[in-house]
């Protein structure tokens, strides 16, 4: 009798597999991978699987994610059930069952300090998969995980908002920002889903957070502003640029500007780099570096660097741009 192999042997077995060419070989091996015992060898069999897009395999996922959440001591870390969900939601798969499970389970385990939570990665990307197959309901689904005891869950119910391009996401953002004790980074998700799903509404609330003492929400707002396109928000950031001096937050400003990509926010950035102070015209060329593989702004950007005459400048245009 040939003796079974050990589950690095499984998982290497798989592993050759990864990134193509999608085989008859491929999915057999994934296949078989998804009902292993193990939940390391099932977990790389779904990576196997997400990567090679077969989709026809939904169903064996669908099966294994079953079997885990069903018995979640046999999967430590929540290695399975958070590769098996990965591959649905990049699938878009219409598993609402799958989804719903997943976004509501909790595993804690044992952890020097305490308990962990091994389930926040399976929560993101179960809300994740709702929105991208158009849940009907997803958002009263992240409205419970935008209160969820982990900030990476909050975080991502903020960037799930703001993919779901709802109409009802709006208030529930508003809400989470104006009750306080919000923390910076999730404050920056929800700024940033807010213009995503109505730009027009909400420019005029995230502009006082421009002025905010707090330089994390006050960076959130100027850099969710600079995701528009709008005139309104360039002359918020435009205003905020001539009227703040903090050395912190002009490079802010700049990016957020350079950000716009319409005409007039590229010519103001570079007439900073043209005219401002050293200090200025470095973060002016670092700003626009976002264009570096645009020609006609480089080519627009690396004329004022040479003009101004510059050495540092000049050397930090050759470092953004080449």
């Amino acid at each position: 009798m040939a003796k079974r192999l050990s589950i690095d042997d499984r998982i290497e077995a798989l592993a050759k597999f990864r990134r193509g060419p999608c085989s008859p070989e491929a999915i057999e091996a994934a296949t078989l991978g998804l009902t292993d015992k193990s939940n390391l060898v099932v977990a790389k069999a779904a990576v196997v699987a997400r990567e090679l897009m077969t989709v026809a395999l939904i169903p064996q996922l669908v099966t294994a994610f079953e079997h885990f959440i069903d018995d979640p001591g046999n999967d430590k870390g929540c290695h399975a059930l958070t590769a098996i969900v990965e591959a649905l939601q990049t699938f878009a798969a219409p598993e609402s069952a799958v989804f719903l499970r997943g976004i509501r389970h909790v595993q804690l385990e044992s952890a020097y300090g305490g308990a962990v939570d091994a389930a926040v990665k399976l929560r993101c990307e179960s809300a994740f998969g709702l929105v991208r197959m158009g849940y009907r309901d997803v958002t009263w689904e992240l409205a419970a995980l935008l209160a969820d005891a982990d900030r990476e869950c909050r975080m991502a119910a903020a960037r799930s908002i703001g993919h779901s391009m709802t109409d009802a996401g709006l208030p529930l953002l508003r809400y989470k920002i104006l009750s306080g004790g919000l923390d910076n980074e999730v404050a920056t998700e929800c700024f940033a889903s807010l213009i995503q799903i109505n730009a027009e509404k909400s420019i005029p609330f995230l502009a006082p957070y421009l002025d905010s003492p707090d330089a994390a929400l006050r960076d959130g707002a100027a850099l969710a502003l600079g995701g528009t396109r709008r005139p309104e928000a360039f002359a918020l950031l435009h205003h905020s640029y001539n009227t703040r001096m903090d050395p912190e937050f002009r490079p802010v400003l700049l990016l957020s500007m350079a950000m716009q990509r319409t005409e007039s926010a590229i010519a103001f950035v570079i007439s900073v780099l043209a005219t401002g102070d050293p200090r200025a015209a470095v973060s002016a060329v670092k700003a626009l570096a976002i264009y570096h593989r645009e020609d006609a702004v480089k080519n627009r950007v690396e004329q004022a660097v040479r003009a101004r005459g510059d050495a540092r400048v000049l050397a930090v245009f050759e470092a953004e741009f080449r």
